[in-house]
């Protein structure tokens, strides 16, 4: 870590050779034995010009440390300013007037095994008693993004007369938002991986550091912006923001075949723990279908195509890993009425003995059929899709071909599903196609999320 100083004394060319003066601690009159003498690390206070090095490897300079001259010559002074970061030890704490410092004195070498904590300074008021700092939290995927968890500061102070507690400066600047998707607009800073340990508790990004998008809404040619909330997350490549429709899985077969839009976003998190994001979300309810679609004999059928509504009534779900996929749509009406319905290029899972008469219990026995829909101009034409091993094969993955016969013996590939058994589609899966090679020849394959993949697609 970058806790050693040195004054720059000579310049070499051609090649990179600084001559430099190291600055070792001057010893302080209240400790019998220096901390330095014990090996303990000393990066704030006072300290002296001492042994001189030439230096070739420019990767041991880590930044430029702002310091002050001390009264007598060749001695300097350096502490924490405004607008650092720096790093800080954690530990075993004395509390000291609402302030904290760790008592080596015990275990001269203990300060190799605690963890350390990062802060900005907000003061550098040497007449104060106490340096006020800001602790800040590494950002879940991001390899130097550190920010506050609240939206107000939650000040903390070290005691001026006890530097010790300080590790050593670390390199950083404000982010902007605009560097990558996800990063804090404000209360946050991108600090030097170089000057930062391996392993840092991570917290995902809390939502009023986000800056919020505007979306435009056109009533009447008056276009008015209104704010919407959303959530990054940089690990899975999400963003939740309020408006968006959502598939999810739910009921006993947890499969994705039922819709939610949402409409509120809210967390909660307490100090040094993981965000709790809580989506509120308007299940999309099934509307009346069109004249001469079969309708479910029984009401409590889920439905996985046609025109939906999304509810008043609201519902908090936490559990972020239930949301299948987001759903590109168009609204009617005022703003929550929903078309969802096959489209050429998509891949659904099709109920494989499909009748009106289905119950919700019989849903656990269900067997189906994944197809990609062909043409969705009139009736659905639809493409039988099979396992890159069969359908014989002995269980199945997330790769998926044309077939090139049916399971039925004597059955065709390509069949048409008349729009009156629409409710024969069951949900979509979300799929990508690309070319791969299988069985030594390249093909066009589909690549399926398989946590939409209901367990009974084979025979």
């Amino acid at each position: 870590m970058p806790r050693l100083y040195a004054q720059i004394t000579k310049v070499s060319v051609p090649g990179f050779c600084l001559t430099v003066t190291w600055l070792e601690p001057v010893p302080d009159p209240k400790e019998e034995i220096q901390r330095y003498e014990k090996g303990l690390p000393v990066s704030v206070g006072r300290f002296k010009l001492g042994k001189n090095e030439d230096i070739k490897d420019r990767r041991r300079f880590s930044h430029l440390v702002q310091c002050s001259e001390g009264s007598s010559a060749g001695t300097f002074s350096v502490y924490p300013k405004e607008g650092e970061t720096w790093a800080i030890f954690m530990g075993r704490f004395k509390y000291i007037t609402s302030s904290f410092d760790i008592d080596w004195s015990a275990h001269p070498d203990s300060h190799c095994k605690y963890n350390y904590g990062f802060v900005e300074v907000f003061s550098e008021d040497g007449d104060h008693p106490r340096v006020p700092i800001g602790f800040l939290h590494k950002a879940k995927g991001f390899s130097g993004v550190f920010c506050r968890f609240n939206e107000e500061v939650d000040m903390s102070y070290v005691l001026r007369g006890y530097p010790k507690q300080f590790s050593h400066r670390v390199p950083s600047f404000k982010t902007t938002g605009i560097e990558a998707e996800g990063v804090p607009g404000r209360g946050a800073y991108e600090l030097d991986p170089a000057a930062l340990p391996e392993h840092i508790k991570e917290i995902d990004v809390p939502l009023h550091l986000l800056e919020e998008p505007t979306v435009s809404n056109s009533e009447e040619g008056d276009k008015k912006n209104t704010h919407s909330q959303c959530v990054y997350f940089a690990s899975k490549g999400i963003t939740f923001q309020t408006g968006q429709v959502w598939s999810f899985c739910s009921g006993d077969d947890n499969l994705p075949r039922h819709y939610g839009k949402i409409q509120k976003i809210t967390f909660v998190q307490a100090f040094e723990q993981d965000t709790v994001v809580k989506l509120h979300i308007g299940r999309l309810k099934a509307r009346r279908p069109n004249k001469g679609v079969i309708q479910w004999s029984y009401k409590d059928m889920p439905i996985g195509c046609g025109n939906f509504r999304a509810r008043k009534v609201l519902e908090i779900f936490t559990d972020l890993d239930v949301f299948s996929r987001q759903l590109s749509l168009d609204s009617s009406g005022d703003g929550n009425d929903y078309s969802i319905l096959p489209k050429t290029g998509d891949v659904w899972a099709i109920y494989r003995n499909w009748c009106s008469d289905l119950e919700v219990v019989d849903l656990k026995s269900q067997t189906y059929d994944l197809v990609e829909v062909l043409d969705d101009k009139l009736d659905y034409e639809v493409l039988l899709l099979a396992p890159d091993g069969g359908f014989k094969s002995a269980g199945f993955g997330s790769v998926y071909v044309a077939a090139t016969e049916h399971w039925i013996d004597g059955a065709e590939v390509r069949f048409t599903i008349p729009e009156c058994e629409m409710l024969r589609f069951s949900h979509q899966i979300p799929s990508s196609k690309v070319r791969k090679e299988l069985n030594g020849t390249w093909q066009e394959v589909y690549e399926t999320n398989i946590e939409a993949l209901p367990v009974d697609l084979i025979v």
